[in-house]
């Protein structure tokens, strides 16, 4: 067997029970499967993974390198992090068993979604080549063990091929409502039924969060400066955290400053025997308004190159 069925990556493995100490191994090691008593996780290969990367290669225990958690028995990236697999349901130990086949990511050309990707944080079911791993949307943690390596995908991808893009809520919005609006109705799972959506209460809890958060210059800090809140990582597993990713990276932005300028004009005269004139230190104590116009002018600007990508003038008569 291998320790995720999509990879050879880390080797092929098989019970043997002068490595293993388990005696059962010397008569029915070929035959065990997961879901025996304990349970019985593999626990040697003839084909180890190799390589600097694996901290104890020699050990026995190799399934712990699906989870990724353990201490010794461990691998690291090639940036030399220790990253975690995918979150599992509270009380589960592996994906591997077949009780837990609810923490396994999906296939998305699924007949729930005909292929289409519907938020670029679906992509958090992509496989990364590792065991139980997928790519990451969730971990915010500046622990070396825990931290994503994917967020900024969030900004590299898109699902459309327009230059410029309209009716986007900035994620640093203090205005509850909207980012509530935009939440209600996220489903914990993609092929999930309606007991999967997110409470009201976890709902106002999420927008709560984001809504006290320092302002976010880009989206990958949906992951790095809030996915370790609370009100996220009660949700559950990973692909139940991940439901306000996908729900928030492809209706919110940050880089645009959307801004409303309140101009009035004002039209008259100094009487000619006023007492103080436009040169005196209250040059507007006389001024006589004889008309009056008032505009609003509506500004979208580029964060980034402080272009003004879009103007509209609103005439407002009183």
């Amino acid at each position: 067997m291998t320790l995720d069925p999509r990879t050879l990556r880390f080797g092929a493995w098989g019970n043997a029970a002068n490595q293993s100490t388990i005696a059962a191994d010397y008569t029915d090691g070929t035959q065990g499967t997961l879901d025996w008593p304990a349970p019985r996780f593999e626990r040697i290969t003839a084909l180890p993974p190799q390589g600097s990367m694996f901290a104890s290669s020699t050990s026995t225990d190799l399934y712990k390198y699906a989870n990724n958690t353990d201490a010794t028995v461990h691998y690291t990236d090639l940036d030399g992090v220790q990253r975690l697999g995918d979150f599992l349901t509270s009380g589960a130990t592996t994906a591997m068993l077949p009780s837990d086949s609810t923490d396994r990511p999906l296939v998305l050309a699924g007949a729930f979604q005909s292929g289409v990707f519907q938020s670029v944080a679906e992509l958090g079911h992509v496989f990364r080549g590792q065991p139980w791993k997928t790519l990451n949307f969730t971990t915010a943690s500046p622990n070396a063990t825990a931290r994503s390596a994917d967020a900024g995908l969030l900004d590299v991808f898109t699902l459309h091929e327009s230059s410029m893009e309209a009716g986007k809520t900035s994620l640093n919005t203090r205005q509850a409502p909207v980012l509530t609006a935009i939440l209600s109705g996220a489903i914990k799972r993609l092929a999930g039924t309606n007991a999967d959506l997110i409470s009201s209460t976890q709902r106002d809890a999420i927008v709560t969060a984001l809504t006290t958060v320092q302002p976010m210059v880009n989206k990958a800090e949906l992951v790095t400066r809030l996915a370790a809140d609370a009100s996220i990582t009660g949700l559950g597993n990973k692909e139940a955290r991940e439901c306000v990713m996908r729900a928030f990276s492809d209706a919110c932005q940050t880089r645009t400053w959307n801004l409303m300028i309140d101009v009035i004009a004002q039209s008259g005269r100094y009487p000619p025997n006023a007492s103080s004139g436009p040169n005196t230190a209250n040059p507007l104590a006389t001024f006589m308004v004889e008309g009056e116009q008032r505009y609003w002018v509506h500004v979208a600007i580029d964060r980034f190159t402080g272009q003004v990508i879009g103007k509209q003038i609103e005439v407002v008569n009183e």
